[in-house]
């Protein structure tokens, strides 16, 4: 009994010095049906005069296989399954000949029959030549079917990658060479290629990366690396040793703007988590409707909340004329927004958050001006109804 992938216990073995040639030879349908009519007629007879329930079985695999053949389900073929070894010595031919006697007896304990005779091994070695169709030896070819052939067919390729234009080039499972490149695609209209490594602690994930890196650092100007831990710091001052981490962390002086895209598009997951932040700030409710009001100011207007201006607009009530005189004349080490989160808490933040360099031209006066309303909630603006100042100024 066959199955698909059963050949690759023989095409897997770590050897390079040996082939597999299969010649196939098709058949006459019309006389292999011709031939199991003529054994079907003959087994039946046998019943006739014998009356023994097993030929009813034999006569019944007899009809289904008439059935396929007349149907075109089963194709036959004259089958030659041939497979040659060398090597310089006696031992390493012995130590090969056993890897693939082993490996055919793992394939469902597969046969096979080992030439001794000179003159019968000139003979295989012969058809095992490409083009070879002269040949009337036919003693060792075997009748075979399309629908078990086919999984004994030696397709198989050993991974090769992009060696013609590799950047960085490593050992393949097999004894082969595997080729890597970064950026796949016609030149001009070349797209990066991601990755992932996945591996417990301890199993060389960072070696291979800077590896990698190493391979590829020709190709590229410079080279930007995210991480936790520092576990790159000694390639960095091997590339540039005057090269210096930028730490990120919450209570250093270094913040992203999330909200701030750079010009670029902003893309659903973008868009997501913006969300879900104005939403902590706004503060959380147990009521569903109340959360889907909060939201959808949000979602039908994402580009509003990524400017200071129509933020402020959305969430907070301002009196008149203060973003347009005030706020972009903040200095920003001279003042600090505060937002209300809810239950009371607020977030600070320092105006460059929201403000660009450019932005900042003069310092404002001394002075205190309140422009919440805690009491109606944010999201909603009442003018009329302000709160204690929130929004200081030293």
């Amino acid at each position: 009994m066959t199955y698909p992938g059963i050949i690759h216990r023989l095409t897997s073995l770590r050897l390079l010095d040996y082939t597999i040639t299969v010649n196939l030879d098709p058949l006459s349908v019309r006389k292999e049906i011709n031939k199991e009519e003529k054994e079907h007629d003959r087994i039946a007879g046998d019943y006739a005069s014998e009356k023994k329930l097993s030929l009813l079985t034999v006569m019944d695999k007899k009809q289904k296989k008439i059935a396929a053949l007349m149907q075109g389900h089963t194709i036959p073929f004259k089958v030659l399954f041939a497979i040659r070894t060398w090597d310089k010595s006696k031992e390493g031919l012995i130590a090969k000949t056993t890897a693939i006697k082993n490996a055919i007896n793992s394939m469902n304990s597969a046969q096979y029959a080992e030439s001794t005779l000179p003159s019968t091994s000139k003979k295989l070695f012969f058809q095992t030549w490409p083009g070879w169709t002269w040949s009337r030896y036919n003693s060792r070819k075997l009748y075979g079917e399309n629908r078990y052939i086919a999984d004994m067919l030696p397709i198989a390729s050993t991974f090769t990658g992009h060696l013609d234009s590799a950047e960085a080039i490593y050992e393949g499972p097999n004894q082969n060479l595997v080729g890597i490149k970064t950026f796949s695609g016609s030149a001009g209209n070349q797209s990066p290629q991601h990755a992932v490594l996945i591996g417990m602690s301890g199993t060389g994930k960072s070696v291979t990366i800077c590896d990698l890196l190493s391979q590829t650092e020709n190709y590229y100007a410079y080279t930007v690396i995210i991480e936790e831990g520092l576990s790159y710091g000694i390639y960095t001052q091997t590339v540039e040793p005057d090269a210096k981490p930028i730490v990120i962390q919450p209570d250093g002086d270094i913040t992203i703007n999330y909200l701030d895209t750079k010009g670029l598009p902003l893309t659903p997951d973008h868009l997501a988590s913006a969300t879900a932040l104005v939403a902590r700030m706004v503060g959380l409710s147990q009521s569903e409707d109340i959360l889907l009001r909060r939201h959808d100011p949000v979602r039908q207007q994402p580009q509003a909340f990524l400017q200071p201006k129509r933020f402020l607009q959305a969430f907070v009530v301002v009196p008149p004329g203060f973003l347009e005189g005030v706020l972009h004349d903040l200095a920003p080490g001279d003042a600090a927004l505060q937002l209300a989160v809810g239950d009371g808490q607020f977030l600070r933040a320092l105006p460059q958050f929201f403000l660009q360099p450019d932005q900042v031209d003069i310092v404002p006066p001394r002075g205190a001006m309140g422009f919440l309303n805690r009491g109606v909630g944010l999201g909603k603006k009442n003018p009329g109804k302000l709160c204690e100042p929130v929004f200081n100024f030293r």
